[in-house]
């Protein structure tokens, strides 16, 4: 065999690798348990930054803002009506029990007016004491029950005449202007219950009538 030729390998030697054939495996490659080359996990890009990523949270934000402020809203429109509701309820049983009030001592008012002038013409003849004391108390009681249940009396002298009040029986001549108009006697004692009238006061109204001075002596 000739020194510069290499001879080839026989069936039995080992053929040593080849040198340029080989590949090695680089330093920051770390072998996987098979004895493969792993390839070096690939950088992640930097996440951006969307700016138009908060703009749906806002809206998000604002709509819920709007939602709660509508419910706010109506909760308190729900509160204002029952409200309005309680006051036209209680004003309405209010109306009603002052009319109930009122049938009652319409009711009553009457009689007890007869009982009055009994006593009146009792108290002009010829009876015991005791016995128009007797009435008399009866009278005051149910005055005071009728008071009671809100009865009033009308004012009435040295007021200006008020028809829903007062009913005009007759009229008479005053001195002065400024009595014109007014209640100057009183026949019989209006009542009331509230707005409601029971009984109106029967009064006499002055007139004022303003009278010439009388022509002095040589004036025709």
């Amino acid at each position: 065999m000739s020194k510069g030729k290499r001879a080839d390998p026989g069936p039995g030697d080992v053929q040593a690798p080849d040198a340029s054939t080989l590949s090695l495996p680089s330093p920051d490659v770390e072998p996987d348990e098979a004895g493969g080359a792993v390839a070096p996990p690939a950088e992640s890009p930097p996440l951006a930054v969307d700016e138009g990523a908060e703009e749906p949270e806002a809206r998000v934000l604002a709509e819920m803002e709007s939602r709660l402020r509508r419910v706010s809203s109506a909760y308190q429109e729900l509160q204002s009506e029952m409200s309005a509701f309680r006051e036209r309820t209680e004003r309405l049983q209010d109306e009603r029990e002052r009319h109930q009030r009122a049938r009652v001592v319409t009711t009553v008012f009457e009689p007890m007016q007869n009982l009055r002038r009994s006593i009146e013409a009792l108290s002009r003849m010829e009876v015991p004491a005791e016995v128009i004391q007797g009435f008399q108390l009866i009278l005051e009681q149910f005055q005071a029950a009728l008071k009671d249940l809100g009865l009033e009396e009308i004012s009435t002298a040295g007021v200006p005449f008020d028809p829903g009040l007062h009913e005009a029986l007759a009229t008479v001549d005053v001195p002065m202007a400024g009595m014109d108009g007014m209640v100057v006697q009183v026949f019989d004692v209006g009542y009331r219950i509230g707005t409601h009238l029971v009984q109106p006061a029967r009064v006499v109204i002055g007139r004022y009538r303003e009278v010439a001075d009388p022509p002095t002596p040589g004036e025709e």
